[in-house]
């Protein structure tokens, strides 16, 4: 992100996230089995919620994952919209200012379907009492 800077302030971070998707998922993907080649656990924060409905992609992502004899599972975390507005408004990254500035129409632009493949589904708003 920091060598596009550039870049993401040209585009604004919606644009820049998709048009860079696929080679950040390279990345992390690479970095995954960097890390399993060397016997460590890994969590990877993958698919993003756009991507959840895209099966094809989803097995592309595990399928270096599966050679290291291990059952990629995916943990679905879910909140309250009104909770990941709060999130949003006090997390304070820059990265954040384009959703920010139209905070309620984010946020119903990107309620996201749970995943078409197998997942786990987690609610992330219970320890928030």
């Amino acid at each position: 992100m920091k060598a596009h800077e550039v870049e993401l302030k040209q585009l604004g971070s919606e644009n820049f996230l998709a048009t860079y998707a696929k080679e950040r998922y390279t990345d992390l993907i690479n970095r995954a089995v960097a890390q399993l080649v060397q016997n460590q656990s890994v969590v990877i924060t993958a698919p993003f919620s756009k991507h959840s409905q895209d099966q094809k992609l989803w097995d592309e992502l595990i399928s270096p994952i599966k050679k290291f004899d291990s059952t990629p599972t995916l943990y679905w975390v879910v909140i309250d919209d009104e909770l990941r507005k709060q999130r949003l408004l006090t997390r304070g990254e820059a990265r954040d200012q384009e959703k920010i500035s139209k905070i309620d129409q984010y946020i119903q632009s990107t309620h996201s379907q749970l995943p078409v493949f197998e997942h786990t589904l987690v609610k992330g708003d219970l320890a928030e009492k």
